[in-house]
């Protein structure tokens, strides 16, 4: 019978296989996806906590962040004017991030709290974790009273292992 149109078992077949793999596809970019978030929001935090303390050393003043495990923020000591007071004011303090995280914040042997001085020293010492379901390259900064660094969490140690 020429001339009527259909689909063969063969065309279908195929079909299926091509929706299969792309599915399949789509559920590696999602992994992916994870994977990248975590290691975007460490590179952000790092990226944060170099402004905060460059606004620190800049404007001559204390900068505290504060962590929870949902995110972070950064407070330039404004009040009271002139040059603020060296206690944390969340009221009257100038916010200068307010960063939600995708995920849970993990804080190892630091409280929440981050103190940069007007000559960008940080107190106390200490790192944080970002956590994702995926092994990211990078999900941790750690920091010193001199330096900050990226690295990778290492469950075993309960540590950032910096590269």
């Amino acid at each position: 019978m020429k001339g009527q149109g259909g689909f063969t078992l063969i065309e279908l077949l195929v079909v299926l296989a091509l929706m299969a793999i792309l599915a399949a596809i789509g559920f590696n970019l999602n992994g992916w996806g994870n994977k990248f978030s975590a290691e975007a929001q460490a590179k952000q935090a790092y990226s944060d906590l170099m402004n905060a303390r460059q606004t620190a050393v800049t404007q001559k003043r204390m900068v505290f962040v504060q962590f929870t495990n949902k995110g972070y923020k950064a407070y330039a000591d404004t009040f009271p004017p002139p040059d603020g007071s060296g206690v944390l004011n969340t009221t009257a303090d100038t916010m200068l991030v307010n960063a939600t995280v995708n995920g849970q914040v993990t804080m190892k042997n630091n409280p929440p709290l981050i103190t940069i001085s007007s000559d960008g020293l940080l107190s106390p010492t200490g790192s944080i974790y970002f956590s994702s379901g995926t092994s990211p390259q990078l999900n941790c900064l750690e920091w010193t009273e001199t330096s900050m660094s990226l690295g990778l969490w290492n469950g075993t140690k309960n540590d950032c292992d910096i590269n």
